[in-house]
């Protein structure tokens, strides 16, 4: 299995329109959303997620 990430190695290895074509398939339509939704979601559940502070 392929790594997902761009290595400054394997950059230089690929021609510019190679890096671009990587990248387009690396950051699909579907998975930014799907990161945005995730994003919003602890966004939104944040203040009921982390404990209220105590006065005193």
């Amino acid at each position: 299995m392929r790594s997902s990430k761009m290595t400054p190695e394997l950059a230089s290895t690929l021609s510019l329109a190679e890096q671009h074509e990587w990248f387009r398939k690396a950051t699909s339509r579907r998975s930014l959303l799907r990161g945005g939704l995730v994003g919003a979601g602890a966004l939104a559940a944040g203040p009921a997620l982390v404990p209220a502070r105590q006065a005193g």
